[in-house]
């Protein structure tokens, strides 16, 4: 199957909170979405195995995985709701840019985090 790129996507207007979010984690029919920097992106059905519950980026699923994507952790002391930059090593910054660019090429976004 060959991926279609959607780099240029636009960004819709739709603020997503936080528990609302979380509702999407692999744990029932709901897509699951994760929360990089600040959007929500949407796993494509083929990739959904990869983030359903007890597999390895299921930690990310339903969350902002912002801070852990830059450190490349699974740790969960890792997701910060919000996803601070601050303290972020360059090098943990450019990799957090190589994630976005990855999530924006393979996976629809649905709607940006709602901050309180």
């Amino acid at each position: 199957m060959t991926e279609v790129d959607l780099s240029n996507q636009p960004i819709p207007e739709v603020d997503i909170a936080m528990e609302e979010l979380a509702q999407h984690k692999g744990e029932n029919d709901l897509p699951i979405w994760i929360g990089v920097n600040g959007l929500v992106f949407q796993v494509n059905e083929e990739k959904r195995h990869m983030y359903q519950p007890g597999t390895g980026y299921s930690i990310f699923a339903g969350t902002d995985a912002t801070r852990a994507l830059a450190k490349s952790s699974v740790n969960a002391a890792d997701l910060e709701p919000y996803g601070s930059l601050e303290g972020l090593t360059e090098k943990e910054m450019n990799t957090l840019n190589q994630w976005i660019s990855f999530y924006k090429k393979r996976y629809v976004i649905v709607g940006k985090i709602k901050k309180d």
